[in-house]
């Protein structure tokens, strides 16, 4: 997803409640709250990098 694309992410999960607790880091990382301070971390994960440092699953073997 590119830059505008993850803004545009946040921007809709701010709209429906949410609030940004951290953008330091973005546009590689956001924390977001909702209404009761329940936390989650947005994490960009560059296109086509392995999982972990591993190869991605085979999807025909998952």
């Amino acid at each position: 997803m590119s830059e505008n694309g993850w803004r545009e992410f946040v921007s809709t999960a701010v709209a429906a409640g949410g609030r940004i607790v951290s953008d330091a880091e973005a546009p590689s990382t956001w924390i977001l709250a909702d209404r009761s301070g329940n936390k989650v971390c947005l994490v960009a994960w560059p296109d086509g990098a392995p999982l972990g440092g591993s190869e991605p699953p085979n999807p025909t073997e998952v």
